[in-house]
């Protein structure tokens, strides 16, 4: 009888592990984890909005007739209780507005968003924030809220975030899975029962924050102001465009490829659910006249732009961002469009 070969019996051992690593890693991804959980787990300043974004499309019965989506602009630059004053002012229509812009740029986490309010909700009108030029990475909490089938049909080329987040999703999965079991054997109510919604309108052009653990100490608008020369000078060299290394131009539109795949899926939901689509141009202080991709938005949908009104320097937070005296003179612009938008569909 031969020895055993030491070589064979260890390519046949880790080869034991690795099904055995993969089985289970499978095994977590497939454990039940509350999309709930998933959406109210985040405690991050940046995120936080995410469980106040779940409970207003699932708890709270006030309707959902305008929602705008998008980045730390759409957060900053937009008020939506005074869209909703200014679109009633002459009486034709009575829309509710809502801002459910979550801080980070990544369509990803748009179309998440989105997509939860649109299968859930009657919704009128779906505002898409655009900026200067699409970014390259993706949002990074997007692993934690979305579905596993999300994670894995996500884009591939070009997304850098593709691979951490596949990586994430066992220890997400049992993660939450364990969240949810310690929820039903405590009896701890969701946030909304616990008292930590904050109402119908989550609008950051005032100073404070949205949650029982972060509460406000002193709410005030945003009116912090600077020169012309202090905004211009925040221009980070090479801010238009993508960091790190570009690739030739003939290739250029891979770098954005992720993002836009998402746009055209945020505009066939909005097609499937028979919602009116738009666009919102939300530059920079200072900033180009139009995004780079406008010819591809609008493929799908119509570009709002607020104009020269907010090249004011006295209207900005910092060089990305109105103050709440921006979002004030940018509300009867928004306004007006969506009275158009809203009478004419």
């Amino acid at each position: 009888m031969s020895a055993p070969d030491p070589a064979r019996a260890a390519k046949r051992y880790l080869a034991v592990m690795m099904f055995s690593v993969a089985l289970i890693s499978i095994a977590m991804c497939c454990l039940p984890a509350s999309r709930f959980i998933r959406f109210d787990h985040l405690s991050s300043l940046a995120v936080v909005k995410l469980g106040w974004i779940y409970n207003r499309i699932h708890s709270d019965k006030t309707p959902i007739d305008v929602m705008f989506v998008g980045s730390s602009r759409t957060v900053f630059d937009l008020d939506s209780e005074e869209l909703e004053s200014a679109c009633e002012q002459d009486g034709r229509i009575h829309p509710h507005v809502v801002n459910m812009g979550l801080q980070h740029a990544g369509r990803d986490m748009d179309y998440l968003v989105v997509r939860e309010a649109l299968e859930s909700r009657h919704v009128q009108l779906l505002v898409v924030e655009v900026t200067e030029i699409e970014p390259r990475d993706l949002h990074p909490a997007f692993s934690s809220v979305a579905d596993v089938w999300d994670v894995l049909s996500a884009p591939l080329i070009i997304n850098p975030s593709y691979f951490n987040n596949l990586a994430y999703m066992p220890l997400r999965q049992i993660t939450l899975f364990l969240s949810g079991m310690e929820r039903e054997l405590t009896g701890r109510p969701p946030g909304f029962l616990a008292g930590t919604y904050r109402g119908s309108h989550w609008d950051d052009t005032y100073a404070e924050y949205g949650s029982i653990e972060h509460p406000a100490q002193e709410i005030l608008p945003r009116l912090k102001v600077h020169t012309s020369q202090e905004l211009l000078a925040q221009r980070r060299p090479g801010q238009d465009t993508l960091a790190g290394v570009p690739l030739p131009q003939a290739l250029r539109y891979l770098e954005h490829r992720a993002n836009l795949v998402y746009i055209a899926a945020i505009a066939k939901l909005a097609s499937e659910h028979g919602v009116t689509l738009r666009f919102l141009y939300l530059p920079q202080y200072s900033g180009k006249a139009g995004p780079d991709f406008i010819s591809t938005y609008t493929q799908y949908a119509p570009v709002w732009a607020p104009g020269p009104v907010i090249q004011k320097q006295g209207l900005w937070l910092d060089i990305n961002h109105l103050n709440h005296a921006g979002a004030e003179a940018i509300t009867p612009i928004l306004a007006t469009k969506i009275e158009e938008t809203l009478l004419n569909h």
